[in-house]
């Protein structure tokens, strides 16, 4: 009973009034204003006693301008703030009765665009805040007094704006430094000195990609690295420092491969406290935490063996991909040109090689076991590294490609892909570079028309209508006799010339008499070099023949099939297989 009875005795007389002058409140030595405008301010100042004054504090005030009288007789002040309140610029001199008393100097929230001159002359300042304002630019002079000063913020400006950011001279005794939200796009290279006692770093909020490991070895002491919310995907401090506590990558776009393994270890260390965000790449590990990975698992993309995966995606994931992933591919046509062949072209920008992925053509059936089989995709060596392979003189550039492939099942409907690979077994489909294909249909319109095949006693004539919708295509033609498995094949230029005739016709020779053929024809997009494939000898227009056992003008009648003039067209065999010899092929003009 006795104590409490004390304690009601103590805490009465310990309570003080608080004295209002002109708009402002005194109690214990701190002077409060709020809400005030310049002129209660300085009357505030006038009336109070400066010697009884430790802490200054004017908070969300309008006082745009600090002259030189208005701190004039205060040198006892220990503490000054000066918060949002709209201040644009204080005069050289305003500062100076504080110079050797002030040890904590906050003006955050205003709107300076420059570090005041004011500043210089605070030798006994330790703690200095300007966050909050629209610096962009650190004079370095300014500074150089400030040999006490151990924190310093400058976080919230336009430091971005200025060719460097030079703190050499707060070197021996900065403690605290806050940079965050200034928009920095590489790291500042003030760094590149070092900073013995600096403590914490805060660089969050700001637009870094790269943090140079050099720059631990700068910074011995380092306890708390904030990098939270900048572009960092890969980031490589090992070895770590000595003395770090707290490392924050939160809200980064972290890439979860090899690289992340010593970040991986980190995590399970005691001594440092270790905050990521989930992977963000590659998208085949998209949500998932870094801590599920064991081992060396973060060095495979692939889990059992090499197994491919196919992941979908859209425009909304292309964040989670380097630039130009996708929109530096275009397939531009899929074209059905016999019952299992379809003939692919396609686009790559240079700039899809900035990147490190692989493209590559990839299909499956649609519907195939009852749809069971809905997402089971085949791989082609239609791809990247065997087409590079295939071409020794190849180097990375913008070009088209075209190939034919040939799939397991006719008058089927198919899903064709030109995916981003990575890794060589991840694939990636984006909805702009698939291309569902009815095997059912065929594209005659640019392979011309009228196709005519007439027998002559050793020899078939085959004659057809260019198609000006295609300035070059390739024609295949192939001849095989009855009973015969093997076929012989012939590759044709067929380049049209709209000031030439339109009507093309080859003469294959060196047949049997009186026997039995069957001559296919197939139109081919793309050169000659890039169109032989493996296809079989029926693909394509088939039409079965007999050669003649007589003599008979077959060449004429062949000629006023395939056209209705006069006129001629030359064709130029390219490639002669098997037993067409190249001195034998005649080229026909009428």
């Amino acid at each position: 009973m006795t104590r409490l009875v004390i304690c009601l005795l103590v805490s009465s007389v310990s309570v003080s009034q608080s004295v209002s002058l002109g708009g402002c409140d005194l109690q214990e030595g701190i002077l409060s204003c709020s809400q005030a405008g310049t002129q209660d301010i300085m009357r505030s100042l006038r009336e109070t006693d400066s010697n009884n004054i430790d802490v200054i504090d004017i908070f969300h005030c309008n006082m745009s301008w600090i002259s030189k009288e208005v701190f004039a007789g205060f040198f006892n002040v220990k503490e000054l703030n000066f918060q949002s309140s709209k201040l644009t610029g204080l005069a050289a001199e305003s500062l100076s009765p504080l110079s050797s008393s002030l040890s904590t100097l906050d003006m955050s929230g205003n709107m300076l665009s420059s570090l005041p001159l004011a500043v210089a002359p605070l030798t006994s300042l330790r703690h200095l805040d300007l966050s909050r304002n629209r610096i962009s630019a650190v004079n370095e002079e300014i500074l150089s007094n400030l040999t006490s000063l151990t924190y310093l913020s400058l976080s919230d400006n336009l430091l971005y704006q200025a060719e460097e950011l030079s703190l050499d001279n707060l070197r021996p005794s900065l403690t605290t430094l806050l940079i965050s939200d200034n928009g920095f796009s590489r790291f500042p290279n003030t760094f590149q000195q070092r900073f013995d006692v600096l403590r914490k770093l805060d660089l969050s909020n700001n637009r870094l990609v790269i943090i140079p490991t050099s720059f631990q070895t700068n910074t011995p002491q380092l306890e708390d690295l904030l990098l939270d919310n900048n572009q960092i995907e890969n980031i490589i401090l090992e070895p770590i420092g000595a003395n770090l506590r707290r490392l924050s990558l939160l809200g980064n776009r972290l890439r979860c491969d090899c690289k992340s393994l010593w970040l991986r270890r980190l995590l399970d260390t005691k001594e440092v406290e270790v905050f990521v965000p989930t992977c963000f790449s590659p998208f085949s590990r998209n949500t998932l935490h870094l801590s599920s990975f064991e081992g060396t698992s973060l060095c495979s993309l692939s889990d059992q063996a090499r197994i491919p995966k196919f992941f979908r995606v859209t425009d909304k994931d292309t964040a989670h991909f380097p630039r130009d992933s996708f929109t530096s591919l275009q397939l531009e046509k899929v074209n059905v040109v016999s019952k299992s062949v379809m003939n692919i072209t396609f686009k790559i920008d240079l700039e899809f090689y900035y990147n490190e992925f692989d493209w590559g053509i990839i299909y499956r059936e649609i519907g195939a076991d009852g749809g069971r089989a809905n997402n089971m995709f085949y791989k082609t060596k239609f791809n990247l590294r065997d087409y590079a392979a295939d071409h020794a003189d190849w180097s990375p550039r913008k070009e088209s490609a075209t190939f034919l492939l040939k799939v397991p099942e006719t008058d089927k409907y198919y899903e064709l892909c030109l995916a981003v690979i990575e890794t060589s077994t991840t694939y990636y489909l984006h909805q702009d570079l698939c291309s569902e294909v009815d095997m059912r249909t065929r594209v005659l319109g640019q392979a011309g028309t009228n196709l005519t095949i007439v027998p002559d006693i050793s020899s078939v004539a085959v004659g057809w209508m260019a198609n000006g919708k295609a300035s070059s295509l390739v024609r295949q033609i192939s001849v095989r006799e009855f009973g015969d498995s093997h076929a012989d094949k012939v590759l044709v230029s067929d380049i049209f010339n709209s000031s030439q005739p339109s009507a093309r016709f080859y003469t294959i020779e060196n047949l049997k008499p009186g026997a039995g053929y069957v001559v296919c024809f197939m139109t081919i997009y793309g050169d000659v070099k890039q169109s032989q494939a493996d296809l079989d000898s029926d693909d394509g227009d088939c039409r079965e023949i007999v050669t003649l056992a007589s003599v008979f003008p077959v060449k004429e009648v062949a000629t006023a099939a395939a056209v209705s003039t006069s006129t001629t067209a030359v064709v130029v065999a390219l490639v002669c297989c098997c037993c067409f010899p190249c001195r034998k092929k005649k080229k026909k003009k009428s």
